[in-house]
């Protein structure tokens, strides 16, 4: 059974001042923070190389989608030049997950104009063409296509909506990552088809983008749930070589929203996971509210992504993925309890230490 360990401080005079400096940090506005412009694609910093566009599609009727669009460069490339992958996976309502895959050397991607910035294409000829309003995606046994009918959510409804959830943390030089959220909620129609079924639909997507240069973390931990009336996003984990865990996230329902800046294990957050029986319970706590989140998926819906994790960044550990988690979320405000809400199906991954080696 792969149970982290807790991570445990002998001065809280340390949590005092490492809160107060991340406080301080969060409220800056620095040349390094993401934007609305970050969809488009960047030039690669050399190799190893990963830029991906993440799409999570949930239809209540039917189940959640996933698409990942990813160029790379590994670290034994002889040139340069970029290579194209494509990560598909449905899991159904009846519990039935597949998944697919597709490399290629013939990736076009560019920066376009888009409506809030610079914007992406991003194609593979005959397999895959999308943009900030559309995707399509053909493979052997599969196609799909999804397209907006509505206005997208943003994370942060501030003056950079498209900052990071972990604000400036993981924004600063030299970290080798960046992720945002461009949307956590767009009302969105779909069709899909494989070898034995016909679907099409709504339902209600969540866009990331991310871009690195090196593995970073030490473990990594990822939750998300999306539905027409609430929304759950949490990350969380440790740098590389590094203890102190740290987690940001936000759940959304249609009278409030509840945002956690980065805060650590210990200090506004406990948890217990344990990733070889699929769990993970968390509370996360600021002042005048508090989340505590249990979160469940059977052992054998998980699934390994070696992309780009090991066949890029050469790491360790594979990430494990699960479209079938569960979710009970309990809202208290000033320690007595608001809102209670079951969300039958989502998404969680963990990765590095927090990999079930089991």
């Amino acid at each position: 059974m792969k149970v982290l360990p807790a991570f445990s401080y002998q001065s809280s005079t340390f949590f005092y001042l490492i809160s107060t400096l991340l406080c301080l940090m969060t409220t800056l506005n620095t040349a390094y923070a993401t934007s609305y412009d970050d969809l488009a694609p960047h030039p690669p910093s050399g190799s190893p190389w990963s830029e991906q566009w993440f799409y999570n599609l949930n239809d209540p009727d039917h189940g959640y989608f996933k698409v990942t669009l990813q160029t790379y460069i590994t670290p034994d490339s002889n040139q340069q030049s970029l290579g194209g992958y494509v990560h598909f996976a449905y899991s159904s309502k009846a519990g039935i997950t597949k998944t697919y895959e597709y490399f290629s050397d013939e990736v076009i991607v560019e920066q376009v104009p888009g409506a809030k910035g610079n914007s992406f294409h991003f194609q593979i000829p005959g397999i895959v063409d999308a943009d900030e309003n559309t995707l399509s995606l053909t493979l052997q046994d599969i196609n799909f296509h999804m397209s907006w009918v509505g206005v997208h959510t943003p994370y942060w409804s501030t003056l950079n909506p498209a900052q990071s959830p972990f604000r400036i943390l993981s924004e600063l030089p030299g970290l080798g990552a960046h992720w945002f959220v461009w949307t956590i909620k767009t009302p969105t129609q779909y069709t899909y088809s494989d070898d034995g079924q016909n679907l099409s639909g709504f339902g209600w997507s969540n866009v990331d983008k991310g871009w690195y240069d090196k593995e970073v973390y030490g473990s990594y931990m990822y939750a998300l749930a999306v539905t027409g009336q609430y929304q759950l996003l949490l990350s969380g984990g440790t740098a590389k070589n590094n203890a102190i865990e740290v987690w940001a996230g936000q759940f959304r329902s249609e009278d409030e929203v509840v945002s956690f800046l980065p805060t650590f294990k210990g200090l506004g957050v406990k948890r217990t996971l344990d990733t070889c029986r699929g769990l993970l319970d968390i509370e996360l706590n600021k002042v005048s509210r508090k989340l505590v989140i249990h979160a469940q998926s059977e052992p054998s819906d998980f699934y390994d992504a070696r992309m780009p994790s090991q066949i890029v960044f050469n790491a360790e550990k594979p990430v494990m993925k699960t479209m079938r988690a569960s979710f009970n979320i309990k809202v208290y405000h000033w320690g007595q309890l608001q809102k209670e809400v079951t969300l039958p199906q989502g998404l969680m991954e963990f990765a590095g230490e927090a990999y079930c080696d089991q």
